[in-house]
Formats: C-alpha cells, structure tokens, sequence
C-alpha cells in the first residue's frame, strides 16, 4: 500500500506580521554576528589574584610596586587593588590581607 504524500500550504493571514517577524529574526542574527566587536576586538585580560599579608612597616606602595605588571601605570595598579579590597583609602595595618591582581 502506498501512501500519499499531501502538502500543506501555508497561508499568510497578515503581511505585516510576515515582515515584522523576518525583520526581527535578521536583526538577531546580525546582533549575534556582531556581538564578539563589541569590545573593540581585545580579549578582556585575564586576571589572577593572590593573598598578600602586611607586614609591620609595608605601605601599600611597596606591595604594589612589587606585584606591578610592566604595562600599568602604579596609581591605577594601587587604585585597583583599593578597590579590589573595598578600602576607603591607602591605610594598611600589619596582619591586614590584601587580595592583589596579578595578570
């Protein structure tokens, strides 16, 4: 026994709903294709972190000046580790852990 093939067609009820909805899928796969730009082409560096302990007599200065990558200036490198370690400023008091960044 054989059986029979029927298609189907499909019917557009609405024109503008067929237009609106090509429109938006284009748009995804545009977006999707373009999202890796967004950054301007760089990769987001990567980032380590080590546990520093201070010292009696360690400034911040010190530390930094120590785990500083060659290519960043040592004010952003100092701000960054303030940050990273939710300080309020530069005090530090010895026995006092430091998460630091290490690229």
């Amino acid at each position: 026994m054989k059986k029979l093939i029927t298609r189907t067609k499909i019917r557009v009820k609405s024109r503008i709903k067929l237009a609106l909805f090509l429109l938006i899928s284009i748009m995804v796969v545009i977006l999707l294709l373009l999202s890796p730009l967004w950054n301007r082409g760089q990769a987001m560096p990567l980032v380590s972190w080590t546990t520093v302990e201070v010292a009696s007599g360690d400034t911040l200065w010190q530390i930094a000046k120590q785990t500083q990558p060659d290519d960043t200036d040592i004010r952003d490198y100092i701000a960054e580790i303030i940050s990273a370690n939710d300080m309020n400023g530069a005090n530090i008091k010895p026995g006092q852990r430091l998460l630091i960044p290490i690229r």
